[in-house]
């Protein structure tokens, strides 16, 4: 089975994806295999997604997991929206928080105007 990616993530995806109890291990390998696009087709995001479940939940991969995210997460920081794929499919508390902090650091800011900096006798 060496080299067989495809029979890899028919095996995963049902234990990574489709059960209620998910396995962090299985989501982990799932998300690499999505990450370098072997024997599923290659989506940075939703290997993002799927390193951020592994990563939510307790397990010896949840580190490495979370490393990973953030890794795929910097360059995406300045497009929130894109950033946000990134959340886990399970919403752990910890990612709803980096959400929200996320939400506040994009919010938008009011222009500052000329007549706005001279009203304050700046």
């Amino acid at each position: 089975m060496r080299g067989d990616y495809e029979t890899a993530a028919r095996i995963l995806k049902p234990l990574a994806e489709n059960t209620a109890q998910r396995d962090p291990i299985a989501q982990f390998f799932l998300a690499a295999m999505y990450d370098s696009g072997r024997g599923v087709p290659r989506d940075r995001f939703h290997a993002c997604s799927v390193y951020a479940s592994a990563a939510s939940a307790a397990g010896p991969l949840a580190h490495a997991a979370a490393d990973i995210v953030q890794t795929i997460r910097e360059p995406l920081t300045a497009a929130a929206a894109a950033a946000q794929l990134c959340m886990p499919s399970n919403e752990a508390p910890m990612w709803k928080a980096l959400a929200e902090q996320q939400k506040r650091v994009d919010a938008p800011v009011e222009p500052v105007t000329l007549t706005a900096i001279v009203g304050r006798g700046m």
